[in-house]
């Protein structure tokens, strides 16, 4: 007794195998089936025919896509005769069972069924499955009258391999010129087409088919009022730039005697170390906290002169979360807003020196009022203002400069700690004892220009508004 299995499509298409007695027959994906079809549709071990009591049988390994025969869907397995198609994946395969010298006659299919299957074709009467389907699709349900094929839409000729293999054939007849048209022609309207696309990546808002170029290389002259948007961030009111995900680089120019301060905003700051910022490659700050749009204020930067170099000068913003990733998408946004270049006063000593003692006092002073580190930081800053020019600078010179680094690294802690609390207070409802740790921060930073202040300020209508609908 044997079973012939004919491959009419998929990737084993033309073969028939043929197996006698074989007691199972697996048929799967992987190697070691004793029908191997490399096809995605089909599991390791997908389905297997066993030969039970002079009858075939084929089971479903419940694999991914199932397995069909005819019409039904096996589950778990069916008897096989001749004449059966078996799909699986891409293939069709058409059963013929033949039982040697014995000539043992075929089991009929019963006369009466309650489901239309397919006609059961045997491989000698016909070639070609697809046909017998497609005439069974063509008759009527109730009279067998063949239906009155439709004109075949576009969508049907796209789908049909004869429609290739007939374009092929007229290709093959046309004559060089026309050949060479037809090749070259397409060639050049898609080359045309990409160098279309390519330019409009370089747009100024940083959009394109083919995204932003990336122009962290780039640099800007940096003038008294730059008021466009850097970095790497869209932003909900529609303003956005993604050309740069790294850094932001600009040149300016130094005159002997001038103090340089730099007015910024940024965005989406979500580290304290995420951007920092350099002048000639020496750093001199770094970006403060802005976790979200609403949380925005003008910073002040004043630069320091040692790093100043006559003429022109380079300062950059540089995103330390996306150096050395492929991906760079870490949001951040940056807009120059104002370069103030002042003159700075004959160097005193004296005034640097009172200014300095105020400076130490409210330091000394910070637990007695919690607005005395923010005082200490602006005498530090008029005592370093007396003394930028001075050949020899006293040592209280670069105290005060550590000392308002200390201090700006202080009040970021106290902020992201009354954050933090008051964020916590809300989540079990204390709005109260919220307003207390906000409260703190207006306290601690007395500058309502500071982007902490203002954050601090929206915060507590928040929290007004929270106790309102309570």
């Amino acid at each position: 007794m044997a079973i012939s299995l004919q491959f009419v499509t998929g990737p084993l298409k033309g073969k028939n195998l043929t197996f006698e007695k074989e007691k199972e027959i697996v048929i799967g994906r992987q190697d070691g089936c004793e029908i191997t079809i490399k096809d995605p549709g089909i599991s390791g071990e997908h389905c297997g025919i066993y030969l039970e009591d002079d009858i075939y049988v084929l089971e479903d390994f419940e694999s991914t896509n199932g397995t069909f025969v005819n019409t039904t869907k096996v589950k778990p397995d069916v008897e096989l005769k001749t004449g059966d198609t078996i799909f699986l994946g891409a293939s069709r395969i058409v059963v013929t069972i033949s039982f040697g010298s014995s000539k043992k006659p075929v089991k009929e299919q019963p006369k009466q069924q309650l489901v239309k299957s397919v006609p059961k074709v045997p491989v000698e009467e016909s070639t070609n499955i697809h046909q017998s389907l497609d005439d069974m699709d063509d008759m009527d349900d109730d009279t067998n009258v063949r239906k009155v094929k439709k004109k075949s839409s576009f969508f049907s000729k796209i789908t049909n391999p004869d429609f290739y293999l007939d374009t092929k054939d007229k290709y093959i007849e046309l004559p060089i010129a026309k050949k060479l048209a037809f090749t070259i022609l397409p060639l050049i309207l898609v080359i045309m087409l990409f160098v279309f696309l390519s330019k409009s990546g370089d747009s100024d808002d940083g959009s394109g088919f083919f995204g932003p170029s990336d122009d962290s290389e780039k640099i800007y002259p940096l003038e008294k009022s730059l008021k466009k948007l850097y970095g790497n961030y869209k932003s909900p009111k529609g303003t956005k730039d993604f050309s740069h995900p790294t850094k932001a680089r600009f040149s300016f120019n130094y005159e002997e005697g001038t103090k340089i301060e730099l007015y910024y905003t940024v965005v989406s700051i979500e580290y304290l170390d995420e951007v920092i910022i350099k002048v000639n490659d020496v750093e001199v700050g770094k970006a403060p906290l802005t976790t979200n749009e609403s949380n925005q204020a003008t910073q002040k930067l004043a630069i320091p002169l040692e790093v100043l170099k006559e003429k022109e000068n380079l300062i950059e913003f540089v995103n330390t979360r996306n150096l050395g990733s492929d991906k760079k998408n870490e949001k951040w946004g940056l807009m120059m807003t104002k370069l103030d270049i002042r003159i700075l006063p004959k160097p005193d000593l004296q005034q640097a020196k009172e200014n300095y003692q105020l400076a130490e006092k409210f330091f000394n002073q910070k637990k007695i009022y919690r607005g005395n580190l923010f005082k200490a930081i602006t005498y530090y800053e008029k005592s370093i203002y007396f003394m930028e020019l001075m050949q020899n600078k006293p040592d209280f010179f670069n105290d005060s400069q550590e000392k308002m680094k200390m201090i700006q690294q202080e009040l970021w802690v106290i902020y992201k700690d009354a954050i933090y609390m008051a964020k916590r207070e809300i989540d079990f409802g204390n709005f109260n004892k919220a307003e207390e740790h906000v409260f703190r921060i207006l306290e601690e930073i007395p500058d309502d220009t500071d982007s902490r202040y203002i954050h601090a300020t929206k915060f507590l209508n928040f929290l007004a508004d929270k106790v309102k609908r309570k």
